[in-house]
């Protein structure tokens, strides 16, 4: 990219994002944190930046424009930091009391819910959990245990 045209790429961008009229100004600026970072690598100034985002239609004060841009950072940081698993979240690993509690009765996976939502995966498998007579694996699990 060239130094002198980055600031009106910035400037682009940020009014195309202000035109799809996302949720906060934190979203408009994480998205535009890599544009941003190459900018400021480049010698322009946040005050300038900064000024082309409010060129551009975002609303954001000098102090908003500075903390959404450390938590994008963060944010960035965290996200490369963590072990790349695509199926990490859809399929969790059940922990050992889970699966004690349950004993030897079988459980659906959750990918056998139909819900989209992880939440709300979550939440059938607890309303299932929730259903078993918890007393009554708990006398079989002492049965089992006792010499």
């Amino acid at each position: 990219m060239e130094n002198k045209y980055i600031l009106d790429l910035v400037q682009q961008r940020t009014e195309t994002l202000v035109a799809e009229k996302l949720r906060s100004t934190s979203t408009v600026i994480a998205r535009l944190r890599d544009l941003i970072a190459e900018a400021h690598r480049l010698g322009h100034s946040h005050s300038a930046i900064h000024a082309r985002l409010l060129a551009g239609g975002l609303e954001a004060s000098w102090n908003n424009y500075r903390v959404c841009l450390v938590r994008a950072r963060k944010r960035a940081v965290r996200t490369a930091g963590a072990p790349a698993a695509p199926n990490a979240r859809s399929q969790p690993e059940p922990n050992r009391a889970s699966r004690a509690m349950v004993g030897a009765a079988e459980v659906e996976p959750e990918s056998s819910f139909s819900s989209p939502t992880h939440v709300l995966d979550a939440l059938a498998g607890a309303k299932q959990v929730a259903s078993r007579d918890y007393a009554q694996v708990a006398r079989d699990l002492h049965r089992k245990t006792r010499p």
